[in-house]
């Protein structure tokens, strides 16, 4: 199991954590599946101290009431924090345990930042095994493993038999792959050309506006290697409301997911579909119909050389036996290549001929038996006598001790001792 889970994919290791979290864990487990699906803690917001809008001794009151009711609730956060570290530090063991290989455990344990930044630290534990898994390949160049890795997210498409699902799984790993070997910075050059970019002069604005654009990219990207005569249609609607002046493409893969996902398929891909399938009926149809010519034919050129019938040949006739070879032709009025030869030599010469086959047969099927049995015996000589050795090295002591007290009975009492030999 752990072998198989660390040779995976990292999403699919991650889906396989997350549900073994929500089935087996009791006490936070939300807040630790949101941290470890969003890779960022989550932690609860802090409760706020309400306060009386009342005048007098009604807001005396009611303040006091309020504070009661936020202490309570910042002891109820500070539970649900302290129970999200515990779960945190739970699924470091699960995935330190269970999805990781032995190789991977020494290539996260070497960088010095190791007990600091990952130990009892799922998420880093989990993005550091990302890295791991997607890592170069020392024994090729690095700059030919990074390229693979845009190539792949470039031309990576969905056939159509994948359906949206499967098609969403390896898209994000794709994307995962190449995001580690190039980053999110991709498409920074062209954004920095946009005057809308210039016109920003706040820097959080500016990497905000990349940040976006990288990720919209990503989302066209989804869309575009998806299949056509599936969704077609929207690929089509979308390029014409832009050109309308509509900017309607989705702003980030999720949103392109869920653009495709609410999607009804295309009547032009059901027409393909019956295409296809009447192209392999019609394809099975004219295999069948060859196959019966075929065996039509065959079964017209077969004719018994002995009985005439048309179902069998010859070697497989029932008669064969008790009709003799020459026969066979004037029965049917066929000469087989075999009657020919024998048809000039006479009925007592094919008798006799037979005859020294059949004692042949005979004395070659007793000499067979007698080699049978003498192997036979052979075999079950040096079986005995392995046994008699085995026997023999099992028990050497005890055989060894009563030869002695024989030995020593012969000495005290030779006559008894003959007498019992006699």
């Amino acid at each position: 199991m752990k072998s198989q889970v660390a040779q995976a994919s990292y999403n699919t290791v991650k889906e396989a954590l997350i549900t073994e979290i929500a089935a087996s864990f009791d006490k936070g487990r939300q807040d630790i599946m949101d941290s470890l699906e969003d890779e960022v803690k989550v932690v609860p917001a802090l409760p706020t101290l309400d306060v009386s809008t009342k005048t007098g001794e009604d807001e005396k009151r009611e303040n006091i009431k309020f504070q009661y009711i936020y202490r309570d609730m910042i002891k109820r956060h500070n539970d649900r924090i302290e129970v999200l570290n515990d779960g945190l530090v739970k699924a470091y063991g699960l995935i330190w345990s269970k999805y990781m290989s032995t190789s991977m455990v020494n290539h996260i344990e070497q960088p010095p930042d190791y007990a600091t930044k990952i130990k009892n630290n799922p998420i880093e534990l989990l993005k550091a095994k990302m890295a791991s898994m997607h890592e170069t390949v020392r024994a090729q160049k690095p700059l030919l493993t990074a390229t693979s890795a845009l190539i792949k997210l470039l031309t990576y498409k969905q056939r159509d038999d994948v359906s949206m699902s499967e098609y969403i799984k390896t898209f994000k790993e794709v994307c995962d792959v190449f995001t580690t070997q190039w980053g999110k910075n991709i498409t920074d050059y062209f954004v920095e050309q946009q005057p809308e970019y210039r016109s920003l002069n706040n820097a959080n604005e500016r990497a905000k506006m990349k940040e976006d654009q990288f990720d919209e990219w990503i989302g066209l990207l989804f869309m575009l290697n998806a299949d056509w005569r599936k969704y077609g249609s929207i690929k089509n609607e979308l390029a014409a409301s832009y050109t309308r002046g509509r900017d309607e493409y989705p702003k980030s893969l999720k949103s392109a997911i869920d653009y495709l996902d609410t999607h009804v398929t295309d009547s032009a891909y059901k027409e393909y579909k019956k295409l296809q399938k009447k192209k392999e009926k019609d394809k099975g149809g004219d295999a069948k119909s060859k196959s019966e010519t075929s065996f039509a034919q065959k079964t017209e050129a077969m004719t018994c050389y002995c009985c005439g019938d048309k179902s069998h040949k010859s070697p497989e006739c029932p008669l064969k036996d008790k009709v003799k070879k020459t026969e066979w032709f004037k029965k049917t009025g066929m000469v087989p290549k075999q009657a020919k030869k024998n048809f000039a030599q006479s009925e007592d010469e094919e008798d006799e001929e037979e005859e020294e086959i059949t004692e042949t047969k005979f004395f070659d099927t007793k000499k067979r038996q007698l080699d049978q049995q003498k192997k036979k015996h052979v075999a079950d000589r040096k079986r005995k006598s392995k046994l008699l050795h085995r026997y023999y090295q099992k028990n050497k002591a005890r055989i060894a001790r009563a030869h002695k007290i024989y030995r020593k009975k012969a000495k005290r009492n030779p006559n008894k001792v003959r007498k019992h030999k006699a």
